[in-house]
Parts: C-alpha cells; structure tokens; sequence
C-alpha cells in the first residue's frame, strides 16, 4: 500500500503558488525523462523530480517531516490526479488504492462542474436554434458566433487552469474546455451539413482539426477531454454525407485517429479507454464491409492488418513470456490485445466471404494469420490464443466456400495448412509453453483432413471434381498418423522431465490414433470397421503398457465407446430378435444382418482384442475401463455363441425372423449356460469379479429361456413342438435334464462369489429350480415315451397314467435317499413334497380314471411306497425306535439335518 500524500502536498499540488523559487521538494517538473531501462519503456513518461542539494531525488510522497509550504507549476503541467498517482505508483512497485471522496465532495463538487459544462455546450446549441426559429441571424453569422463561443470557452478554460487560487479550477477548466469542443464541434457540422457553407472534403477536415484539438488538449485537461475527442472523432465520418464515400479516405482518416488515439493511451495509462477505441474502429470496418457487400476490401484489409500492427506495438511489454505460464492472464491490456488482433481477424474473415473468396483476400488472411502466430510466439500469455482464433476464422470460411476449382481450393487449404501446422510444428521445439502449438499442429492437422476429405470427396462444389480416391485419403491418414508417432518419439527425447512433456505426448498420441481411426474408417466397408477399432483398441493398450502416456488409457475406452456407436445396428437388430423371439413382434429397425453372417470373425475377434486390451491395461490399474472391456469381450462371446448356434442349425435360411425349434432353443440354453459356468472358473481363477458377475448373467438369461420359452410359452405338452429322439435319450434332456446340473454348480459358484445374503439366496433359490426341472424332465419323458415326438394330444392311455404314479413315487423314494446319504433336508422336504403328490393322484386322479388291475396296482404300490417311506425315516433319518406310547426316540440321530 502506498502512502497518501499529505494535506499540505494535496493543497500545493492543486494551488501551486506563482513563486518559482519557492517550488519544494517532491514537485514534478517539465523536464522529460529518459528511460534508464527497457522496463522503463512500459510505462508512460513523465518528468523528472526536482533534486536537493545532494542531487538526490525530493520524497513525492511524503509521509514524515516538514511538508513542503508551496508548489510551482510549471507551463504545460496540471496537479496530479488521482490517474498520475496510479502512474507513479506502478513505477516504484508498490499497489495504490485511491483516496474516498466523501458524498459531499462528489454531489458538491464534482457533479455540478460536469452538468455545467454541459449546460454550456445545450445553451449555445439552443442559441444557435432560437436564431434559427427567429430568423434573427444570417446562416454564416450564426456559424460564426458559435465557433467563437467554443473559442471562447477553450479560453475560459485556460484561463481558469492558470489561476492557482482558483477553487475547484482544474475541474472547472475541464468542463469548459469539453463545451467548448462540442461547440467548435457543432459550428463545424452546421456549417457543413446544415447550410452548406462548406464543402463535405472542407467540414471533414474542420470536424478532424476539432478532433485533434481535443485529444491534444487532454494532455493538459485529462481522459474527459480524451473521452470527449474521441467520440467526435468516430462519429464525424457518419455526419459528413457524400454522395461518392471513399474507402481510402475513410480508412486514412481511421487509421490516423486510432494510432493518435493508443499513442494518447499508452502515454498517459488511460487503457479504459483502449477498448471503446478499438470497438470503434472495427465497427467502422464492419460497417464497410458489411453495406458495401466485401466492395473495397483491399482497402479494408490494409486497415485491420494497421489496427492489429498498432495494437501490438502500443500494447508490447505488458507481460514478459514466462515458462509453464499455462493461464493467460486477463485484463484491460490483455483484452485490448485480444480484441485489436482477434477483432482484426474476424472482420477480415467477413470481408473474404462477402468478397467472394478472392486470392487477393485469402492472401492479406495468410499475412494477418502470420502476424498472429508471430505475435503469439514473441508473448505467449498476451496472445496465446490469437493462432486458434485465426484457425477457427479460417476454417469457417474454408468450410463456406463453394469452389468448383479444385487446384484452387486444394491450393487454399494446403497453404493455410502450412501456415498453421507447419509453424505450431517448429515452434513447439523452441517455444517455452511447446503445449499451445503441439495443439495448434495437432488441430489443423486433423480439422484441414476432414475439411478435404468432405469437401474434395465427399461433398464437392462440383461432383465431377471429387477426389474419388479411398487409396489418396487412407495414405494420406496413415502417413499423417507416422508422423504424429514419430512426434511421440521425439517429445520423448527432447523433453526430458518436464511438465509439459505429458500432454504433448498425449497430443500426439491422440492424434496419431485419430488419423488411425480415419484411415481405417475410409479404407475398410462399413461391416469390417468396428474389427479395425477393436483391434486399434488392444494396439493402444500395447502401446500404453510399454510407453508412459497416461492419455492413452482413456483413448482406449473413446475407441471402445466408438466400436459400440458402430455396432449400434447390430445392437437394434438384437432388440428386433429379442421382440420377436418374445412376443413375435417384428420391429423394422434394422433390415441387415452383417453381423449375422460372420459372427466368428466380426464377433470372436473382436472379444479377445477386448479381452487382451483389459489384461494389458489391468498391469497398471483395474479401474472401470478393463472390467468395462471385459464385460463388453463376455457379451461380444455369447451373442456369437447365439449367431453360431442359429447358424448350424439354418444353413440355408436368413435367421432373422426364423423360429427356432425346441431342438434348437434347448442347444441355445445349453451354450449360455456352459458359457455363463465357464466366466464362473475364469473369474473364480483369475480373481475377476466383473467376469464371475458376467457369467451369473448368462446363468439367469438361460434359466429365463426354459422359464419362458420351454416351461410357458412353447411347452411341448400344449404346444406343438417335435421332441425328436427316443425315450429317455431325446431332445428333453437339452431344456430340462442337463440345466439340473447347470444349476446345482451355478448354485456352488454363486455362493463362492460372495458370502452376502444377496447371493446366498440366489443360491438357495437354485437348489428348488433345479429340482423342479428334474421333475418335469421325469413327467415329459413318460409321456414322450407313449405320444411318441408330439405330446400335446390330450388323451392318455391307464398305462401312462399308471406311470406317472410310479415315476413320481420312484422320484421321491430316489430324492430321499439322496438327501438321507447327503444330510441334506431341502431333498428330504422334495421327497415329501413329491410323495404327497403322488398320494393325491392316485386317490383323487387314479381311482377315477384307471380300471382294472392297473387301479388295483397303482392302490397297492402306493401302499408299499409309503409303508417303506415310513421305515426308512424311522431308521435312517430319526435313528431311533418306537416307544411304547407311538413316539419315535430322537436319541442318538444319525445326522444334523442342514
């Protein structure tokens, strides 16, 4: 924080006494400084302070002592303002804070100077009409009498600068000196427009003289004055009308006021002004260029490329480059850099295009673009940005462009390619942030690819001009991505430790994987392109496992998101076959099958390049992306294994919308089953969560196929499905006699996934379901074996219901003994269960039905089975005997049932 000024140096400094010899010490005289350095040159000049006897410098800033009794002004110089202070202030590299003002000071003070003066300004305009109104004056008198008045105000302003008693005089003398520019400033444009007393060329040169008289004059009365210039200055060309308006003229006369304008600026700190300058400038440009539709506009581009010339050479030194500066710093000079340069280049881009796209324009682009990129190399963090604003403005109009002439516009692109890519290229090696230019390379590089590729292939001004050849655009991808790998290459040996080196590596890295991409994406046909990116896939997690690149590791997971967008068809054609497998509702959302038809190579391939990019990538992290990839390798697998099946099964007819047969759904089953057992081990032995979960998926997808399809839907008892085989071995053992066993190990492996309730319900719940199959294969096959390959006649004989009894009373007798030798309850509570059923069928089913000694013998094996049912419980399972009141002991039992 710097020191205030004291009282008595405040008052000094605004009531200097006429006393020269009295002038104190700390008081700034006219003598000019030089500066002693280049830092010096930064800052606006000012004069040198009054020296003692010793020849030291006087203390300005005073904050012990005596205070100095009175002040001098010397001719030309003004007591300082609060903008001198800040001035001072960053010269001696301290912070200022301004001092208050009381409200009383600003409304007592301050306010009634300004709506004073422009009292004054309104009287003499209102003078001038009431003359008018009146007709009291001729038109040369009334004009006369004005500029007199501005005179005079000017004067009364100076004599009110001089008078260093005067209270309040160096407001005062600025709001006389405003009205009377904007006076002068009427008179001249009166005279002009209004009665014609002088010609448009004569009223330009009045309104400029009047312009320049305001702009000189704030070096005495301050920025108001400055402000108040300007303005007239940039509205005078829209005052003076002509009936032949001259580019040349205008764009002079802009390019004088503007470079008068920034020299004014950078000398005396008035940067808030810098920007409504500059705002004024370019709209005056835009204006032209828009209303005159591009006319002219070699004469408008030699004037952006002056304003963005005068911007850097009145804005230079403001930051020095710094290494590792990766944020460009913001603020009034910053965006006055940005806006000068950037603005110059947008309205240059407007003009090519409503020109016409002519090479003269395109040229003075190139130029303006060379400037920029230069600009942005000699300070990094004050035009950083400037490069990727001419390449987002170039790339707009090479995108607009119709051109029918392909040399031309190949030519075009090409030569801002090279300006662009060749230059972030060379730089990247010397500059001290190489970040911004390897991305400059990188984006034009792969921006002016497609640009070509869409505009000289794909969609041409004129068809017949295409260039048809995929071999051109595929090489040129290729040769493209060599060269951003041996950039990786070089990065890796000339950027040694440093922090930056990791993004240029992915940089390039990136890039040379997008030129990858592209080649294959314009060499290979739609339906081999998603093998060519899962095989890139496993390339990058190569590369990533032997090259410390950490970008690749995401690229990897954008490669794989872009296989799945390309399987995105095959996706929709799986929802169609699901919809109509279920409901046979035939969804028209994809008519082809390419997947369908080599489901080995377009399917198989691609799971185990998915498979090794996630044991590649697992070798430094397990994150989301390698269990992501091995689920997506799993899912690959079992809609291959889905695809194969269908297959062999219809060799000679589109499976799209054939329906599969029992024979055909059971094999299916099986197959998801085996492979869901299969992730089982793999994830149990390689300690793969994600993969163990994968394989309970198809575990539950092939239990839902019997639930749905087998048991409901298509049941062979009520629908008429062929059962081919003979009995006992047959097409039943597929949906229901091998998934007993599928589910009994999907049970132990779920309860080895995890010891949680979740999964040791899912494993309790498995035990029934496969007891229930076992039940239902035992039922089916009865009745295969007497209907023969159709069972759904509804009639059978007393023989095959007589079976029934017996098969169910087997089952139980078997399920018992199988849970007495096991210890396991669940099987002795089935035997129960199925030995209860069998009692009702035979009293409630048998005895109306059969006849005969079939009813006699279904009576009497009934009544053995559960006379052996009886004893072995009471002698296996209870392991005690009967006492004398009908109880059984329970001492001694022969095992703990579970």
């Amino acid at each position: 924080m710097l020191p205030k000024l004291s009282d008595q140096a405040k008052d000094s400094a605004e009531n200097p006494q006429p006393a020269a010899s009295e002038a104190p010490k700390g008081v700034w005289t006219n003598q000019p400084s030089q500066p002693a350095s280049g830092a010096a040159s930064e800052t606006p000049s000012r004069e040198e302070p009054e020296t003692d006897a010793a020849g030291k410098p006087g203390d300005v800033w005073t904050n012990a002592g005596a205070p100095p009794a009175a002040a001098v002004e010397t001719p030309g110089q003004e007591a300082r303002s609060a903008g001198d202070e800040r001035i001072a202030a960053r010269q001696m590299g301290v912070d200022f804070e301004p001092e208050k003002q009381s409200f009383e000071h600003n409304f007592g003070a301050r306010l009634p100077v300004w709506i004073g003066g422009i009292a004054f300004a309104l009287g003499g305009l209102f003078l001038v009409k009431y003359s008018i109104d009146n007709n009291l004056l001729s038109p040369f008198v009334r004009v006369l009498l004005g500029g007199l008045l501005g005179l005079g105000l000017l004067a009364a302003g100076d004599i009110v600068r001089k008078r260093p008693n005067f209270a309040n005089g160096r407001r005062i003398a600025q709001s006389l000196s405003g009205a009377g520019i904007a006076v002068l400033y009427l008179a001249v444009y009166a005279a002009t427009s209004l009665y014609g007393l002088l010609s448009p060329t004569v009223g330009f040169i009045g309104m400029a003289a009047v312009t320049a008289t305001g702009i000189m004059l704030s070096l005495r009365y301050g920025k108001p004055i400055a402000l108040l210039g300007l303005v007239f200055g940039f509205i005078t060309p829209a005052l003076i009308q002509s009936d032949t308006p001259s580019a040349l003229i205008l764009f002079a006369y802009l390019i004088v006021l503007s470079a008068g304008a920034m020299a004014l600026i950078r000398q005396q700190g008035w940067w808030d002004l810098a920007l409504p300058t500059l705002a004024a400038s370019l709209g005056w440009a835009l204006l032209w260029i828009v209303s005159s539709f591009g006319d002219d506009m070699l004469v408008v581009s030699f004037f952006l490329i002056a304003i963005a010339g005068l911007v850097a050479f009145f804005n230079q030194g403001h930051h020095s480059k710094a290494a590792n500066a990766w944020a460009p710093e913001f603020d009034q000079r910053t965006a006055f850099g940005y806006l000068g340069v950037g603005g110059a280049t947008v309205a240059m881009a407007t003009g090519v295009g409503l020109a016409g796209y002519g090479l003269t324009e395109w040229g003075l682009t190139a130029i303006l673009a060379i400037g920029g990129i230069y600009l942005a190399y000699s300070d990094d963090r004050q035009y950083r940005l400037i490069p990727w604003i001419s390449l987002a403005a170039t790339s707009l109009l090479l995108f607009l462009w119709k051109e029918n002439d392909l040399a031309l516009y190949a030519g075009t692109l090409i030569g801002f390619a090279a300006i662009y890519a060749a230059s972030g290229y060379a730089l990247l090696w010397k500059a001290d942030n190489a970040v911004p230019w390897a991305g400059l390379t990188a984006a034009t590089s792969l921006g002016f690819y497609l640009l070509g590729y869409f505009k000289l292939h794909l969609a041409p001004a004129s068809p017949e001009t295409a260039v048809d050849s995929t071999f051109f655009w595929g090489g040129l991808a290729l040769a493209l991505a060599a060269v951003a790998i041996y950039s990786v290459r070089r990065v890796q040996e000339h950027f040694r430790a440093e922090a930056q080196k990791e993004y240029l590596l992915a940089i390039f890295a990136v890039t040379a994987t997008a030129f990858v991409s592209f080649a294959m994406t314009v060499l290979l046909d739609e339906k081999n392109l998603p093998l060519a990116f899962a095989a890139e896939v496993l390339a990058v997690a190569w590369i990533s496992r032997r090259a410390e690149i950490a970008v690749l590791r995401p690229v990897a997971g954008i490669l794989a998101v872009i296989f799945a967008g390309l399987l995105a068809p095959q996706i929709l054609l799986l929802v169609q076959l699901t919809a109509f497998s279920l409901i046979e509702l035939k969804l028209p959302l994809q008519a082809s099958v390419p997947l369908v038809e080599q489901p080995l190579i377009r399917l198989g391939l691609p799971a185990l390049f998915f498979i090794g990019a996630a044991t590649l990538l697992r070798q430094k992290a397990d994150d989301w992306l390698v269990r992501g990839l091995e689920i997506a390798a799993i899912a690959l697998g079992a809609v291959m294994g889905y695809y194969l099946t269908r297959h062999v099964m219809n060799v000679d007819a589109n499976v799209l919308y054939v329906k599969a047969g029992f024979l055909e759904r059971g094999i299916i089953t099986n197959v998801l089953f085996l492979y869901g057992l299969f992730c089982f081990w793999a994830g149990r032995r390689f300690l793969r969560t994600a993969v163990s979960w994968s394989g309970a998926v198809l575990c539950a997808v092939a239990l839902f196929r019997i639930g749905y399809f087998d048991l409901f839907l298509y049941n062979p008892i009520w629908s008429h499905q062929e059962v081919v085989g003979w009995p006992v071995l047959n097409a039943l053992i597929l949906p229901f006699g091998l998934p007993i066993l599928w589910c009994l190990l999907t049970a132990r492996e779920m309860a080895f996934l995890s010891k949680s309730e979740r999964t040791e319900y899912w494993a309790r719940f498995l035990k029934p379901v496969a007891l229930f199959l076992a039940f239902t294969w035992v039922t089916l096959m009865i009745r295969q074996g007497f209907q023969g390959s159709f069972l759904d006649s509804f009639v059978a004989g007393d023989a095959e219901v007589y079976s029934y009894s017996v098969a169910w009373i087997l089952f139980g007798i078997g399920l018992l003994v199988a849970g007495i030798v096991t210890k396991d309850q669940s099987l002795r509570y089935a035997s129960l269960a199925v030995t209860l059923l069998a009692v009702g069928k035979v009293f409630l089913y048998d005895t109306a039905e059969l006849e005969g000694l079939y009813r006699i013998f279904s009576f009497f094996g009934l009544g053995f089975s559960l006379l052996g049912l009886s004893y072995v419980y009471t002698r296996f399972v209870f392991g005690g005997k009967e006492h004398a009141g009908g109880e059984i002991s329970s001492e001694k039992p022969s095992g703990n049932p579970s």
